[in-house]
């Protein structure tokens, strides 16, 4: 029995089947990775402190340093609690 591809096309670019070096993410796709609404979510986009740099242009952000960053800020709220 076959299984349903996912609904969702965010799923399909973190399947683990890909490569995260070479999955590129758009903004919104960003952004609805992380739960932000449209306008948090380019608020953040921009902050630098925040979230790493778009590695392309028109802004896109690599999957394999976005995953980098949540584990760092994962270890960082562990730290604190």
């Amino acid at each position: 029995m076959m299984s349903e591809a996912p609904a969702d096309d965010m799923q399909d670019k973190i399947s683990p089947v890909r490569d995260p070096r070479h999955v590129f993410l758009d903004a919104r796709e960003v952004m609805r990775r992380y739960g932000w609404g449209r306008t948090k979510g380019y608020q953040n986009l921009k902050d630098r402190d925040l979230v790493p740099p778009p590695v392309s242009h028109p802004d896109r952000w690599r999957l394999d340093q976005l995953l980098a960053w949540e584990e760092r800020r994962m270890a960082m709220a562990c730290e604190r609690s």
